[in-house]
């Protein structure tokens, strides 16, 4: 029995299957997601990490969900309509966000680059999911 159980939001180390700490509001879970990360990296080398997943207490049952408060249920819905249309995760299926090496072009002065004008990418982009960390090229997205 978790000694988290009043919590709504749960930090989960996924690799070891354990909680990690637990949390009030969604908020709180992704400030303790990102400090752990942080704590890895800085303890284990810049490219180092332990898989964590942030789940709620939903009827009594810890449900995985994403940094948006979607459960893994609701992300599999097919919800994007404009640029992440058909672009979904493999491995934990959430389609929210990616992180998308891309080429921008953009207007730049001394003071700074400006809005950017365009931003591109193609199936080749390296991708990565913020969910459970799974990288490789757009295509491996896509479906």
């Amino acid at each position: 029995m978790s000694k988290y159980t009043n919590q709504k939001y749960h930090l989960h180390d996924t690799f070891n299957e354990r909680v990690i700490s637990g949390h009030r509001t969604l908020n709180g879970a992704l400030v303790a997601q990102a400090k752990h990360d942080a704590a890895v990296r800085k303890a284990s080398g810049k490219n180092s990490y332990i898989p964590t997943a942030i789940t709620q207490l939903i009827d009594g049952i810890d449900t995985v969900i994403d940094e948006f408060g979607y459960s893994r249920e609701q992300q599999t819905t097919g919800i994007n309509k404009n640029c992440l249309q058909g672009v979904r995760c493999p491995s934990c299926k959430q389609e929210h966000k990616f992180y998308i090496h891309s080429t921008t072009v953009a207007q730049v002065t001394d003071q700074g680059p400006q809005d950017p004008i365009d931003i591109e990418w193609n199936n080749k982009s390296h991708t990565l999911c913020p969910l459970c960390k799974l990288s490789g090229p757009m295509k491996l997205f896509k479906y």
